[in-house]
């Protein structure tokens, strides 16, 4: 049973490197990272989506909390395969917009975009 479950924790840190490396950070897997795998496979995600979470928070301050947000919001939309991921033109995978035009108005008017978008 040891034996068993080491085998799984070292399989499961040799995914969560692969995800870290596609998120863009350099670092050895955590028990928060083997948590919440844990959970996104409860939530009935496939190791594809979340490789595609993880290349969609390259960038961002904290990829891994990014990533948790981005499948929580795939799992409230319903979507549980690559072909219903959103694109950009660009051809990225994009999140869902789910903020409304007050926020991108103050977000502009912050930038000295003093256009009213409404």
């Amino acid at each position: 049973a040891i034996a068993e479950y080491l085998k799984s924790v070292s399989a499961d840190d040799g995914f969560i490197k692969k995800l870290l490396d596609a998120a863009g950070l350099v670092r050895k897997p955590t028990d928060w990272d083997r948590q919440n795998l844990k959970i996104w496979r409860s939530w009935n995600f496939s190791d594809e989506m979340i490789f595609e979470a993880c290349k969609i928070a390259v960038g961002k301050s904290n990829p891994m909390a990014y990533v948790n947000g981005v499948l929580s919001g795939w799992k409230s939309d319903g979507i549980f395969s690559v072909d219903k991921i959103p694109h950009s033109q660009a051809g990225k995978r994009v999140l869902t917009p789910r903020k409304n035009l007050r926020n991108l108005s103050i977000t502009l008017t912050t930038l000295n975009f003093n256009h009213d978008i409404r």
